[in-house]
């Protein structure tokens, strides 16, 4: 998921915890910028810094905006009218003679973006060979456009695909949740939410958890309880900012802890490497307080209290806020 104008469907404004009157950027290496997004145009979102410093970044680049008001907005890319370039056109052929193409390289091919691209990729996605249709529709959901995410979903619903939905499956995004804005968006994430694939299920689950699919909500909170720690947290997180408990007692966890289980399977890492984890692993501490507090969960009250009370000021700041929302909460139901 505070524009100077309206960004019509390639942006998604989603209900999520407040976060103060602090507005913030999430990029996707785990940074935050203080300040708005003014503008989302030809896959470069333009932002105003809290400093009054203006600047621009890709549109691959930005997870999250979450204005004043606690809303999460993200957005989707876009296709241009430019010719396809050169060095787009070399990997189309490499893909349609069936070569192996690495990720990396299929993130470049995505990257160019052109409407003349996508009408070769619609071609080539009716390909007989499975090894091929999979890599175009890689491309098509990491392109991150309307056009392209809805295309790349619709193969991977086609007849005899396969595990397609698997293959998507982490390429899946807040960028995916704009481009898939609209009612024939969720209809088609709703397709997927009976899949036999567990990591299928879980992004279609939690594509429509934001997209507002009622449907949705009750498998994503299936997830809560799943063995790998990321996905568990990535459910009980989007639950919450649905006004969904399920995950409540996890989300406590994660905001009491000083360090994540990500941190410590990279203890032996490179230092940029723990930087980044440790950045991201702040940013859902933080998000669970947060959470905690639009839930009005009374079960974190001590913790957020403990918190609120230690030496870590943003922390602590953040603690308040949610133990705020939680007395009012409280107030308001014994009225």
């Amino acid at each position: 998921m505070h524009e100077l104008r309206p960004i019509a469907a390639s942006v998604l404004c989603l209900a999520f915890a407040a976060a103060g009157p602090a507005q913030e950027v999430e990029l996707a290496g785990g940074q935050v910028l203080r300040g708005e997004v003014i503008e989302s145009k030809a896959n470069r979102v333009k932002i105003k810094t809290a400093d009054g410093r203006a600047m621009q970044v890709g549109i691959d680049e930005i997870q999250w905006y979450r204005d004043a008001e606690g809303k999460a907005h993200s957005y989707a890319a876009s296709l241009g009218d430019a010719p396809m370039s050169a060095a787009a056109q070399v990997l189309l052929a490499q893909l349609a003679k069936g070569d192996p193409v690495a990720v990396p390289e299929l993130m470049r091919l995505a990257q160019d973006r052109s409407k003349q691209l996508f009408a070769e990729l619609q071609q080539l996605a009716k390909s007989t060979t499975p090894a091929v249709r999979t890599r175009v529709a890689k491309v098509m959901a990491m392109a991150g456009t309307p056009e392209s995410v809805r295309g790349a979903l619709q193969a991977a619903f086609a007849p005899n695909n396969g595990n397609l939905l698997h293959e998507l499956a982490g390429l899946l995004n807040a960028t995916a949740v704009a481009a898939l804005h609209g009612e024939d968006g969720v209809a088609l994430v709703e397709k997927g939410l009976a899949s036999k694939d567990h990591d299928g299920r879980f992004a279609c689950a939690w594509l429509g958890a934001w997209l507002g699919s009622a449907a949705a909500l009750p498998v994503l909170a299936t997830f809560v309880g799943d063995s790998d720690h990321h996905v568990r947290e990535d459910a009980a997180m989007v639950l919450a900012a649905q006004g969904n408990d399920a995950g409540a007692k996890l989300l406590v966890t994660m905001a009491r802890r000083d360090r994540s289980p990500e941190m410590e399977a990279n203890r032996g890492a490179d230092e940029a490497t723990k930087a980044l984890v440790a950045r991201l692993a702040r940013r859902e501490r933080l998000r669970a307080c947060e959470l905690l507090g639009r839930l009005r969960a009374q079960s974190a009250l001590a913790m957020l209290r403990g918190l609120a009370a230690g030496k870590d000021q943003e922390l602590a700041a953040v603690a308040k806020r949610a133990i705020e929302r939680i007395e009012v909460g409280s107030a308001e139901a014994a009225k």
